[in-house]
């Protein structure tokens, strides 16, 4: 069985998710989405803990940091003792407009035991203003090449998401959310 939890927070907060593979084999991902569009602080501590042998787990984060906005992800995997033989992979990564957005990724691995399969990555970047200037070149808008731009970032996650439901669900949220980017106002 595959836990799948989707999450597309877009209001400044503090808040904790774990997820926890208890059964032999078990599978389980975390999908987390963040637009910090809004002055304040966004904290996320996100989790995923092996407790039995076997088990698979991921957690992904894509997020975008706007102007003002300061966004601080604490991402964690836990291999507890029973837990041999399980694969797990941690991946954040962070695209920001404006010279005043900030982000803070801290990506953990606490391993107690062995042989497992675990590792972590983590990426920020500016919006790719060369890739803006090569869509306009081509005659598509500001607005347009912004929202490709964006939709590029975020849909390359959404469409790993196994549940025909849960995806479009989230499609449309995420759609509805990054209309209201514009970059000159960041």
């Amino acid at each position: 069985m595959e836990q799948e939890k989707v999450y597309l927070i877009q209001d400044p907060g503090e808040d904790k998710i774990v997820l926890s593979l208890q059964q032999e084999e078990e599978r389980g991902k975390i999908y987390f989405f963040l637009l910090a569009l809004q002055q304040g602080l966004y904290h996320w501590q996100l989790a995923l803990e092996h407790c039995a042998a076997r088990t698979w787990g991921r957690i992904e984060v894509r997020a975008l940091v706007a102007a003002k906005a300061k966004i601080k992800i604490q991402g964690r995997i836990k291999i507890f003792p029973t837990a041999r033989g399980s694969d797990s992979f941690l991946n954040l990564k962070t695209i920001f407009i404006g010279p005043t957005a900030q982000n803070w990724l801290e990506p953990q691995l606490e391993i107690e035991t062995y042989p497992v399969r675990a590792g972590h990555a983590a990426t920020s970047s500016g919006f790719d203003l060369r890739a803006l200037t090569y869509l306009r070149a081509r005659g598509i808008s500001p607005q347009q090449g912004q929202q490709l731009l964006l939709q590029g970032f975020f849909y390359d996650l959404l469409k790993t998401i196994k549940s025909p439901q849960l995806r479009s669900q989230t499609r449309q949220r995420l759609k509805d959310a990054l209309l209201k980017v514009k970059l000159d106002e960041n």
